[in-house]
């Protein structure tokens, strides 16, 4: 049972995740970093996460903008 699993999860590791995908992880982890932000109590953690935000949001942008070119392009 678990050899089926593993199987799977490798071949499913093998395909890059569709734009969608992204924004549902990006999604998530929003959340994770919303909560981790209100409970920092320094502000070095928080400016820290500043680039974690920025991380984030670009890659927001970047699957909008396959999704989006995906979209004109049919």
């Amino acid at each position: 049972m678990w050899r089926k699993v593993l199987q799977e999860a490798g071949a499913a590791s093998q395909k890059p995740a569709t734009p969608e995908q992204r924004l549902i992880m990006y999604a998530d982890l929003r959340g994770v970093l919303t909560k981790a932000v209100a409970n920092t109590r320094h502000n070095q953690k928080a400016e820290a996460m500043a680039y974690i935000w920025s991380w984030l949001e670009a890659g927001e942008r970047q699957a909008m903008s396959e999704i989006k070119q995906r979209e004109r392009s049919k």
